[in-house]
Formats: C-alpha cells, sequence, structure tokens
C-alpha cells in the first residue's frame, strides 16, 4: 500500500512503540508499523512540510533514527506534488476543509500525486478534517465517523480523488 501517515499517527507510534504509553488513537499502531517493515511504502512532499511536522510532536534522536530507517530500508519516498489549488478551495468551499494557517493540504497534495485509479492512496489519518470538517472534534459522530463509517469529506476523496482516508481501526481491520 502507499501510505500517508498524520502527524498524530507518528506521536501514537512514538507514545506506543518507544515509550509504552497510551495514546488517544482508535487502536494500535501495530498493524502500520508491521506494514512498514514488509509491502508498505510511506509518501512525504520532497518539500518537507509533512516530515516537519512530524518532527515537531516526537523527540528529535527518535525521530532521525525512525526515519533513517525506513529511508535504508527503501519505505519512505519523497516526491514532488502539485498545488492542486483548485481542488483545495473545493474542498473547503463544499466541505469546510480547513486551508488557512493549515499543513493539512500537504496530505492532500501528496496523495494526489499518488493516488490512481484501482491503487489509492492511503491516508491513515485521526484528524476530522479529512473525513468530516464540519463534525465537531468532541461530538459523537465523529466517534462513529472514526469507528466505522465514512465522512462526507473522506467519501469524496475515494470516490473522485483516488486518496482513502481511515483511522487507524479503519486501517488495522483491513490490513487483518
Amino acid at each position: 500500500m502507499k501510505l500517508i501517515i498524520d502527524a498524530e499517527v507518528v506521536l501514537g507510534v512514538y507514545k506506543e512503540d518507544v515509550l509504552g504509553q497510551d495514546h488517544d488513537l482508535t487502536d494500535s499502531v501495530s498493524a502500520i508499523l508491521q506494514g512498514l517493515q514488509t509491502d508498505d511504502s510511506l509518501y512525504l512532499d520532497e518539500g518537507n512540510h509533512i516530515e516537519q511536522e512530524w518532527r515537531n510532536l516526537v523527540d528529535q534522536d527518535w525521530f532521525e533514527a525512525w526515519l533513517s530507517h525506513l529511508l535504508q530500508n527503501g519505505r519512505v519516498f519523497r516526491i514532488a506534488v502539485k498545488n492542486w489549488n483548485e481542488l483545495l478551495k473545493h474542498l473547503e468551499r463544499d466541505f469546510g476543509f480547513p486551508l488557512k494557517n493549515s499543513r493539512d493540504k500537504w496530505y492532500i497534495r501528496t496523495g494526489k500525486a499518488i493516488g490512481v485509479p484501482g491503487e489509492p492512496a492511503i491516508l491513515v489519518t485521526e484528524d476530522v478534517h479529512f473525513h468530516e470538517p464540519r463534525c465537531g472534534r468532541a461530538s459523537a459522530r465523529r466517534a462513529r465517523i472514526m469507528r466505522a463509517e465514512e465522512g462526507a469529506l473522506a467519501a469524496y476523496l475515494r470516490r473522485r480523488e483516488d486518496i482513502e482516508v481511515r483511522s487507524v481501526c479503519q486501517h488495522t481491520a483491513r490490513c487483518a
């Protein structure tokens, strides 16, 4: 699979795998880690926007070692991405996707660069902005979306843009 993982998921990896602490994600990150050891590839924008967001949340020494290991094993690819400004404006206007002062757009841009019909980019995130932006962060609807449903934006991205948005538990269920 061609994966893009959100910064909160990288923080979950750090907490679970390194610190042995609980995290707020919907499931263990072990399926993501296992996939990166075998079949899956991780994609980053070559401008390092996604990487910088990850870096800001975890210990720098651990991050350097973790990313270096993935790079050495050929699991990470840095790729050129287009701006996709019209698409992003559409997502903001029609779904409420945040654009101003948000790095979230880099995940969409990267997904567009790697997703193709029949082989979508897989964006693993529990940021409600990628699932159903108008849904409140603490709402019961958000909890349902993260566990089993598909929000309006996630459905649009899957059907029209070859980007499949998954929460950690949704990703784990599909990898089982």
